[in-house]
């Protein structure tokens, strides 16, 4: 006799679908990353809204944000800080100190 499943049981489909989708998310971190973000020219528009009803001059505007663009080589470096590459102990032993503290 098969006992009924309850519902919190996941399906085999259903573990399926999140494997998946974590393998495309863990495949290439980096390369979601690569292009600017999917709200950028949005929140550039936005921003040129703000700086206009302030005062600045289409044209100030224009020259100094015309062809602004996220810095997406900053994700690579992130991951070389230290915090985020040495164990909790070497991090505190190397970064701690009386002078420090005092």
């Amino acid at each position: 006799m098969k006992q009924a499943d309850s519902p919190n049981t996941p399906t085999r489909r259903g573990v399926l679908r999140s494997a998946a989708a974590m393998t495309a998310l863990l495949a290439d971190p980096l390369a979601a990353l690569a292009a600017a973000p999917p709200g950028f020219d949005q929140w550039r528009d936005n921003f040129r809204a703000r700086a206009l009803a302030k005062g600045i001059s289409d044209a100030t505007w224009s020259r100094v944000m015309g062809r602004i663009e996220p810095d997406m080589s900053v994700f690579k470096q992130m991951r070389n800080q230290p915090e985020f590459n040495e164990q909790i102990w070497q991090y505190i032993n190397r970064r701690v100190s009386d002078w420090r503290i005092i």
